[in-house]
């Protein structure tokens, strides 16, 4: 019996080197967005801290620079942020 042998076998490689290719980059960009997901919560919880820090400052005695700094430190994490 003889061995089938498929006309288009060519195409059917390449369409696969295709595939493949596409489902590296797939995992290379994925691996991307979840590190920059990572960065974008430790931000946010470094604004917390900074809010955190504001709100005592306001509570006790007033200290007019280290509020003026505390804000620009929660408006920059914002800047940031975004």
């Amino acid at each position: 019996m003889a061995k089938f042998k498929y006309r288009m076998q060519n195409i059917l490689d390449v369409k696969t080197k295709l595939e493949t290719q596409a489902k590296n980059e797939y995992a290379v960009a994925n691996q991307k967005y979840l590190s920059e997901q990572e960065k974008l919560s430790q931000l946010v919880l470094r604004r917390v801290d900074y809010e955190e820090n504001l709100k005592k400052l306001l509570s006790d005695k007033i200290n007019v620079v280290k509020i003026s700094n505390a804000r620009k430190d929660v408006n920059t994490m914002k800047t940031i942020i975004r």
